[in-house]
Formats: C-alpha cells, sequence, structure tokens
C-alpha cells in the first residue's frame, strides 16, 4: 500500500476490521478472457424479491464463511430465484 493511500475500516456491531473485499467479474458475452477482472464498482438491478433473498443468502453464507475449510458458493446454486442470470460467486478473503 502506498503512502498516498489510506486504510479503510469497517464497523459492524463488535467488530471493526481492515476492508479486504475486492469485486471481480467477467463481461457478458466475453469468453475469451483467461480470468476474471478486478472491478471497481459493480451495480446490482434487482426487483425487491430479488434483493431481499440474496441479502438472506448473503447472511447465511457469511455464517458458514466462518468455518474452516469455507472456499466459496455460487448463489445461483441455492437460489432458483435467480435462474439463469448473472451468477453471483461469494469467496472467502484469505
Amino acid at each position: 500500500m502506498s503512502a498516498t493511500q489510506s486504510r479503510q475500516f469497517y464497523e459492524y456491531e463488535d467488530h471493526k476490521a481492515e476492508v479486504r473485499m475486492k469485486l471481480f467479474g467477467y463481461e457478458e458475452g466475453n469468453d475469451t478472457r483467461q480470468g476474471p477482472m478486478k472491478l471497481s464498482e459493480a451495480s446490482i438491478l434487482a426487483n425487491p424479491a430479488e434483493l431481499r433473498a440474496i441479502a438472506k443468502m448473503l447472511a447465511e453464507v457469511a455464517v458458514e464463511m466462518e468455518a474452516e475449510g469455507f472456499d466459496h458458493v455460487h448463489l445461483s446454486d441455492r437460489l432458483p430465484i435467480l435462474g439463469d442470470g448473472p451468477d453471483l460467486i461469494v469467496a472467502k478473503v484469505r
């Protein structure tokens, strides 16, 4: 981290931690990339029911993530509401 970058922290309930979350993704229809590209921003275009289902699933995955051996989860595997839409994958930061 350079001297010009400041470390960012979040506080939630009784936790204070450095922000380490990163976003990665693929451009729709671009199958030629070797791996996902790093994103600086992502938008979720959803209806209220979809957003509530995603929020509930993210809370459940956060609990699972605390267990040893957790790697990643494809939310579309757990939420039929996402159907053939984009895949949202949650992985544990290492």
